[in-house]
């Protein structure tokens, strides 16, 4: 309903969702991309809509729906790795560190304490669990490894580093 990029059309409700579809799929579009904020009754509706026309759809874990309903939904790729973060560790630490990035300033130290909790609760079991999840709908994952390179570690400034630059757009350069 809020959305961050310029290109992205907003939706308020599922009935204008499928307007936005309908209107995608007559101008020829290839796929549906949706973004992590979707609210569950919206995100439905794109699916349903989606179906109907045959098209494909991609996009980001919405917040409001499990990766189970999103791939039985049909969605058939889900943006980055760390989509997947809420299955694989506790969840209610995960909630909480959430809850404290919306209130800055968040010292790096501070989110680093809460990162080291929360790897100590990995849980192979759980994300053996969501890989049989994607295999099962033949869901796949983008992780978006160049993007989150960047965000992580110190620039890249190799002659490898640079070339694969090209692949990414500008915007994120800047970043």
């Amino acid at each position: 309903p809020k959305p961050v990029w310029r290109a992205t059309r907003s939706v308020s409700t599922p009935a204008e969702a499928r307007q936005v579809v309908d209107s995608l799929a007559r101008e020829g579009v290839d796929f549906i991309k949706v973004y992590g904020a979707l609210p569950r009754d919206i995100f439905l509706a794109v699916a349903d809509e989606v179906a109907r026309h045959r098209l494909t759809f991609a996009g980001h874990l919405s917040t409001f729906v499990s990766l189970e309903d999103a791939a039985s939904a049909g969605q058939r790729s889900i943006e980055h790795a760390n989509a997947f973060q809420r299955y694989q560790y506790d969840s209610t630490l995960w909630s909480e560190l959430t809850a404290r990035e919306a209130r800055p300033p968040f010292p790096a130290a501070e989110r680093a304490a809460y990162m080291r909790r929360i790897h100590a609760t990995f849980d192979t079991a759980s994300l053996d669990a969501v890989a049989r999840i994607l295999v099962r709908h033949s869901t796949w994952i983008d992780p978006t490894l160049v993007q989150l390179r960047g965000f992580y570690l110190p620039p890249d400034t190799t002659a490898d580093g640079r070339m694969r630059l090209r692949y990414v757009p500008p915007a994120v350069h800047r970043e």
